[in-house]
């Protein structure tokens, strides 16, 4: 069960990124190579590679052949999702905490006098 998983994660992730339809443009790279090297024989096909992937390409007016190489653009037409539902199901108790308010009655005497702190006094005789 755990291998078909595998196989079946791997698939997965192998189209959802493209993978296999960039590997099924490698016959369009073998053709590309053969076109260049019949027009200069002396072209290896590392050369080729660093031409076309990681160097200024020759000014051939092949712009079209060249944006059909593999990994030369992304084709994003799918996108896939998997889910798998946990076999367990995990419960967690919210804990209660009890909270008790307890409220001071009014008393008179717990508040000052205005009075006693006035500055203003006025003469006396």
């Amino acid at each position: 069960m755990t291998r078909f998983l595998l196989f079946l994660l791997l698939f997965q992730f192998a189209t959802d990124s493209n993978i296999l339809i960039q590997l099924a443009k490698f016959p369009v790279l073998i053709e590309h190579y053969q076109e260049h090297k019949q027009l200069n024989s002396k072209v290896r096909f590392t050369e080729f590679l660093s031409m076309h992937y990681w160097g200024t390409d020759l000014d051939d007016d092949d712009d079209d052949r060249d944006s059909q190489l593999p990994f030369k653009s992304v084709d994003a037409k799918i996108v896939h999702f998997l889910y798998f539902q946990p076999a367990r199901i995990i419960a967690v108790k919210a804990a209660a905490y009890g909270f008790s308010r307890s409220y001071p009655l009014y008393r008179f005497q717990d508040f000052s006098d205005p009075l006693v702190g006035v500055l203003f006094k006025p003469p006396r005789v």
